[in-house]
């Protein structure tokens, strides 16, 4: 039976309407301009830019465009004109939150995969238009490409990610107490659990922390031999069983919900449907 890839691209580009509807973008007009830094394509723009980009009516609109065009490109009969648009809009959109000073590391791997989709529906055309019948016989091995691309890219991130964390960071990481830094660091922000205070927990329970900080470098390596769940079976249950506990602990502790990637971990159940098709 033939993969369709639409409900993949349903499911990425829901996950980023359902994230861009609840981000109040708008709140950063309200920073001081000397703390906006451009990152990445908008860094190239003149410094008098900054003004403009950072203004709540640029800001709105810029949120107004992203959730049509996403929304146009899963509903459109052809994604890739309005996926292009959403990658545009997308990329000035995370250079905007970046340049704020909010790491948007989570966003990454979405991100990519908008840009993946869009790629493969031009192909697709393209490639429809040259060749009918070829593109009749590839479709359904392009479909479980697709497939495939999504978890394999997102797993590809998480494992540069803890490859930096232990170059950079060494033993000396793990043996420190950077992470209650970080716990402590995060908690300023605003809470999820209102009646929740992870300091004062603790102060007064600090065999939580061992627990925590014990975990550290296991959810480390996870993340460093998750392309393993590529091709091995049970590394996906074991990628799963020690990362959703880790989101939920980034959630409750350093109130950082990694909702969207919770999202995405699950796409690694598909790869062994993908590959039985």
């Amino acid at each position: 039976m033939s993969i369709r890839r639409k409900p993949l691209e349903l499911y990425i580009f829901g996950i980023w309407f359902l994230s861009i509807m609840a981000d109040p973008i708008h709140v950063l007009s309200k920073l001081p301009i000397e703390i906006f830094q451009p990152v990445g394509i908008l860094h190239y723009l003149p410094s008098g830019a900054r003004h403009f980009l950072a203004a709540e009516a640029f800001l709105w609109t810029l949120k107004i465009l992203t959730l049509a065009a996403l929304f146009l490109a899963v509903r459109g009969k052809r994604l890739w004109p309005a996926g292009a648009a959403a990658s545009v809009l997308l990329t000035v959109y995370q250079g905007i939150v970046r340049g704020f000073g909010y790491i948007n590391h989570d966003h990454l791997p979405l991100l990519f995969g908008v840009y993946l989709l869009t790629l493969f529906s031009f192909a697709d055309e393209r490639t429809r238009r040259r060749d009918p019948e070829g593109f009749q016989a590839l479709e359904p091995d392009l479909d479980r490409l697709a497939w495939l691309s999504i978890p394999a890219l997102m797993l590809i991130c998480y494992s540069f990610l803890g490859a930096y964390r232990l170059v950079f960071g060494g033993t000396e990481l793990f043996m420190s107490d950077a992470l209650k830094q970080w716990i402590f660091r995060n908690v300023h922000r605003v809470a999820y659990f209102f009646w929740w205070d992870p300091t004062l927990l603790l102060a007064k329970q600090p065999w939580i922390y061992v627990w925590l900080k014990a975990g550290f470098p296991v959810a480390t390596i996870v993340e460093l031999l998750s392309p393993l769940c590529l091709f091995y079976g049970p590394a996906r249950w074991v990628f799963l069983g020690v990362m959703l506990p880790f989101f939920f602990l980034n959630m409750i502790f350093m109130n950082i919900p990694f909702w969207q990637n919770f999202l995405v971990c699950l796409l690694v159940f598909m790869v062994p449907r993908v590959r039985s098709s």
